[in-house]
């Protein structure tokens, strides 16, 4: 919901100001919630990922599987965030029945560039990721790829959350714990 033209993290009583349809569908949410409910919360959060799902971690990890090039751009940042730890401080930010507008992600921030160094790191892969910026990025996709503009700066300043006690821990120890927890057998694999 916002520019990314700040160079500190977003607070959450910052003006929105998106700048792409998805952004701009998020805050039509948002008002929408605010204008439903008296007693609501709005949680906003970054570049999610889980177990069980296809989102950029797994993207990276099937890329190098296969052998493909990897990219990294370095001009947008934001932070990677666990759905594990994001669900666990949403279970605790209900608890508290204290409402408004929450920023939760997990604690840092990153490029796409390094997420995707970190990711080759802990998988223990041998592959290089190659930085590109997101204007090349998105040159060098497919004619006629949906590829619209991000804001380049995307963090978010947990404040309010912190003030409730509720933090995630630092981005880089949440994914760590997401290799650990995708290479352990599930509960139906015995």
């Amino acid at each position: 919901v916002f520019d990314g033209t700040k160079h500190v993290p977003y607070q959450e009583d910052d003006e929105p100001n998106a700048i792409n349809a998805y952004g701009r569908s998020k805050l039509a949410g948002e008002r929408l919630v605010r204008e439903t409910l008296a007693e609501h919360s709005i949680v906003r959060t970054a570049w999610l990922y889980g177990l069980g799902g296809d989102h950029f971690v797994e993207r990276v990890l099937r890329r190098a599987a296969e052998g493909g090039a990897l990219v990294g751009v370095t001009d947008e940042t934001a932070t990677p965030t666990w759905t594990r730890g994001l669900a666990q401080a949403l279970a605790r930010l209900i608890e508290t029945r204290r409402y408004g507008i929450y920023h939760l992600t997990n604690a840092g921030e990153a490029s796409r560039y390094e997420w995707v160094q970190e990711i080759v790191r802990l998988a223990e892969l041998d592959a290089g990721a190659r930085p590109v910026t997101a204007v090349e990025f998105r040159a060098s996709l497919p004619p006629g790829t949906l590829a619209p503009a991000k804001p380049p700066y995307s963090v978010l300043a947990n404040e309010a959350a912190a003030r409730l006690g509720i933090e995630l821990r630092p981005w880089r120890e949440a994914l760590r714990e997401y290799f650990a927890a995708r290479s352990a057998p599930r509960p139906s694999e015995g």
